[in-house]
């Protein structure tokens, strides 16, 4: 909303603050749950980042269900380029392996990584292919590549490739991640208790008087730049907030007040547009209920017209009694719908005690696992809810839309293949 006056930079604004002695999931737990209680709308959080410290990650992920984790790449390759120097690969050979994983840039063009694959299908069959690469490049390349798949694949996969990224709202192509801005708020709040109370080891309460009077003062630059003075400026698209010198001296102080408090309650459609609560609140009159129900529970990869379509698709096979429930035969409930391209042909569909729910050899669901006979049949036994709720927990953590799946379904198993050569 804001750029500092001097450079033109964004200026680090102090946000939550968490004092604790114990570095436990659980004590992250109550933070984020504090925070969810304070600010209801950020039970739409899209996504969070960290340093990859375990017990933060377990705690936001207990609070934020539906929030996608990002690791910072800084720490990332820090931690890699770690590893790969106490296993005595340095100079070029390192170089080569930290460029096939993060990508490197070549003149104006950027050449991918495993950090950029596409899924998580394409990152296995990079890593894969890998495996040779570095075992010729060094001694001990193939017991790195093996550290890497035992103690980095699953990371990379739920938090640093291009799909998670993307669905983070990082862009397309999207951004890499860092902690870079949370790393600069720890600086402004340790220098901020240096200036207040000295070097000297500090109780908490004065800790906490010394951030209320940073806050504070961040508070009334905040304000000054309605105004157009002090160390801030209103970015553009916010200087419908400013008040001429000239109008200020002939407001009321109830008018001032009411002049400056718009700038502390700029709403989160108005900072993020493309926010889940976003999405949420431009929910149609007039839409049908199961497309306004996905969209509410976080469906946020997928287009709104693919969502409409499935959709209606899912009401019609439910008007027109095409769902049909088989007799228990198991644990499990199972539902047959009869194919509309191909008449001779049953979709089976098959919803599980945690609330996914299958739909067996689909296109439409083998790339997204959301399709018209899943909501149908989820619709019918009246468990929609607790489908998109598995749903958006699993897909949000895996890369969203699968595109390699949904380009190959049907293929034959050998594809690409010229005899016993691989594709």
């Amino acid at each position: 909303m804001v750029l500092n006056r001097e450079d033109g930079n964004h200026p680090t604004m102090i946000g939550p603050v968490l004092l604790h002695e114990k570095k436990t999931q659980s004590t992250y737990s109550l933070f984020g749950g504090t925070l969810k209680s304070l600010e209801p709308d950020l039970k739409n959080l899209m996504a969070f980042g960290s340093d990859d410290e375990k017990a933060l990650v377990g705690g936001f992920n207990e609070s934020f269900e539906r929030a996608t984790h990002l690791l910072c790449e800084i720490h990332v390759r820090k931690n890699i380029d770690t590893k790969l120097v106490s296993m005595d690969i340095r100079g070029e050979c390192k170089q080569s392996i930290m460029d096939d994983i993060f990508g490197r840039k070549i003149g104006s063009v950027f050449e991918s990584g495993l950090s950029d694959a596409g899924s998580a299908e394409e990152f296995i069959r990079m890593l894969e292919s890998l495996e040779e690469k570095w075992s010729s490049l060094h001694q001990n390349g193939k017991a790195f590549h093996s550290w890497f798949g035992l103690n980095k694949k699953e990371d990379f996969i739920r938090s640093v490739i291009s799909p998670v990224r993307q669905r983070a709202g990082l862009g397309c192509p999207p951004e890499k991640f860092t902690t870079n801005r949370s790393e600069r708020t720890n600086g402004v709040l340790q220098d901020c208790v240096k200036r207040e109370c000295g070097t000297a080891k500090t109780d908490e309460y004065t800790v906490v008087k010394s951030i209320e009077k940073l806050v504070k003062n961040q508070e009334q630059e905040l304000e000054l730049a309605v105004l157009d003075k002090g160390e801030y400026q209103l970015r553009p698209e916010f200087r419908h907030l400013l008040v001429a010198g000239h109008k200020w001296t002939k407001m009321t102080n109830d008018q001032r007040k009411a002049a400056l408090s718009r700038v502390h309650h700029v709403s989160l459609e108005e900072s993020s547009p493309n926010s889940v609560a976003t999405i949420n609140t431009r929910l149609v009159q007039g839409e049908s209920r199961v497309f306004q129900q996905m969209l509410s529970a976080g469906v946020d990869w997928i287009t709104p017209d693919v969502l409409k379509f499935i959709a209606h698709k899912a009401e019609g096979l439910i008007s027109e009694g095409k769902v049909t429930e088989l007799p228990a035969a198991s644990a499990y409930a199972t539902f047959i719908i009869p194919s509309r391209s191909k008449p001779t042909k049953l979709h089976v569909i098959i919803e599980y005690a945690n609330g996914k729910v299958e739909c067996q050899d689909c296109q439409g669901y083998s790339a997204s696992f959301l399709c018209a006979h899943a909501v149908a049949a989820s619709l019918k036994r009246g468990t929609l809810e607790a489908y998109l709720k598995w749903l958006v927990a699993n897909k949000r953590k895996t890369g969203g839309l699968n595109y390699s799946k949904a380009i190959t379904f049907g293929m034959p198993a050998g594809r690409g293949r010229k005899g016993d050569r691989p594709p």
